[in-house]
This record gives structure tokens, C-alpha cells and sequence, in this order.
């Protein structure tokens, strides 16, 4: 995918933040860090190029906003199987939500180190 760095707020609700390294090359591939927040622990996250990151909603008044540094590019649009961060997670929750295109992403061992786009405006 196309590298991009995010600033993610978080304008309401309660969350369990995550943050899994993707970068292949990195001592910390695939590590996880987890943070618990409510609006009035965390607002903004900056989010650098090369950190994938998910979030459960604890709450049903979340209000989460994305900035990003590049145009979305919908041919390069991804993501990791959330099965990294352990079945506990779905457990926290009475029921979950997950789209069929979450259920079919990729194991982070088997996603790609870069895109092979040719869509330069992106870049």
C-alpha cells in the first residue's frame, strides 16, 4: 500500500485503541501496543507511515476522525487480519461487527512490503 502518516481523533465515545507495526524490514515487525482510552484520555493519535492501527468501539456514541497526509487510493486500500491481536479482543464485546472485506484480509506475515500501483498521483 501506499505509505501514509494519519492523525486519528477521537471526538467521543470510548475506545480500545491498536497499533501493529508493518514494516517488514523493522526489529518491531508485527509488534502490538494497546491503548484504552475515553475522549477525555487521548483526543488526536498521530499514526507515522508503516503502523497499521484498528480500534474497538466501547461506546455507542463514537466519533472518530481521519487526517491523512495522501489521497486515498482505492487500488491499494488494505489492511491485516485483526486474528494478530488474539480472539480476546472479540470477547470484550457482546456482538461484533466486521465487514466481509475485514474477514478476508490478510495475515500480517503475508502482506505486501510496498504496492505495485502505478497510480503516481498518489504517491
Amino acid at each position: 500500500p501506499h505509505s501514509a502518516e494519519k492523525i486519528v481523533s477521537f471526538i467521543q465515545g470510548e475506545f480500545e485503541i491498536y497499533f501493529v507495526d508493518v514494516k517488514h524490514r523493522s526489529s518491531t515487525f508485527g509488534s502490538v501496543l494497546h491503548l484504552g482510552n475515553s475522549v477525555s484520555d487521548i483526543l488526536s493519535v498521530y499514526i507515522p507511515a508503516g503502523i497499521a492501527f484498528g480500534y474497538l468501539t466501547k461506546s455507542d456514541d463514537c466519533i472518530v476522525s481521519y487526517r491523512m497526509n495522501s489521497e486515498f487510493c482505492p487500488n491499494c486500500d488494505s489492511g491485516i487480519n485483526p486474528s494478530i491481536l488474539g480472539e480476546e479482543i472479540f470477547n470484550k464485546v457482546k456482538r461484533s461487527i466486521r465487514s466481509k472485506r475485514d474477514l478476508e484480509l490478510p495475515d500480517i506475515q503475508d502482506l505486501p512490503e510496498s504496492s505495485d500501483c502505478k497510480d503516481l498521483k498518489h504517491e
